[in-house]
C-alpha cells in the first residue's frame, strides 16, 4: 500500500467463492462477498486474492468505473467476465468500446487439466478452441476462455492485455496452488 500510495483502510479485499456474483462497491463498509467488484468511487482500491486463477482487472473509461475479477475455472465456466462486462453496460450504461482489459498472473493452460465435465461445459458454452490435447489428456485454456468472453461481450481486441507470467512456473516469483498442492489465503 505504501509502495502504491494506497491508503489501507479503503484497499477493498473481497471475499471469493469461485462464483459469477458481481457488486457495485461504493463506500469500504459495502459487502465484499463476491469474485467480481466494481466501483466509481475513486477513493477505492480494488483488488483480487488468487493463486493459479485469472485476476483480471477493467477500466471503463467512459464512466471512469474500475472493476476486479476472480476468474476461477468456476467462475469462467459460469462467465463471470462477460456477465462483469454486460453489468458495466446494462447498470452503467457504459460503452464497451470504451473498456480496457489487464491480465495479472496466473496458470497458464498446460496446468489446467480439462476433465470430461469441464470439457463438456466448455463445448456447451461454444469455447472450444479453449481446449487443448496433448499426449492423450486435456487442457483448458482459462485465460483464453475469459478472452473471448470479453471480446464477445464487445471489448475491442487491441484493449486488452495479457500477462505473461505463469504462476505455476515460477516459483520464484509466485505462490502456486496447483504446484505446492496446497490451498489457503
Amino acid at each position: 500500500c505504501e509502495d502504491l500510495k494506497i491508503e489501507p483502510y479503503n484497499l477493498i479485499i473481497p471475499k471469493q467463492h469461485h462464483s459469477d456474483k458481481i457488486l457495485k462497491i461504493n463506500t469500504i463498509t459495502d459487502d465484499r462477498e463476491a469474485d467480481c467488484l466494481y466501483t466509481s468511487n475513486k477513493d477505492l482500491t480494488l483488488s483480487v486474492l488468487h493463486s493459479d486463477c485469472a485476476p483480471i482487472f477493467l477500466y471503463a473509461r467512459d464512466k471512469e468505473i474500475i472493476c476486479s475479477i476472480h476468474a476461477s475455472i468456476k467462475g469462467s465456466l459460469l462467465e463471470i467476465v462477460k456477465k462483469a462486462v454486460k453489468t458495466l453496460i446494462n447498470k452503467e450504461k457504459v460503452d464497451p468500446k470504451n473498456i480496457y482489459a489487464i491480465y495479472g498472473p496466473g496458470v497458464s493452460f498446460s496446468h489446467v487439466e480439462a476433465n470430461e465435465d469441464i470439457f463438456k461445459k466448455v463445448e456447451k458454452l461454444g469455447y472450444t478452441k479453449c481446449l487443448k490435447r496433448s499426449m492423450n489428456t486435456d487442457y483448458i485454456d482459462i485465460n483464453l476462455l475469459n478472452y473471448m468472453q470479453l471480446v464477445d461481450a464487445g471489448v475491442p481486441a487491441s484493449h486488452i492485455l495479457l500477462n505473461k507470467y505463469d504462476t505455476y512456473d515460477n516459483a520464484n516469483l509466485f505462490f502456486s496452488s496447483m504446484r505446492n498442492n496446497i490451498t489457503g489465503r
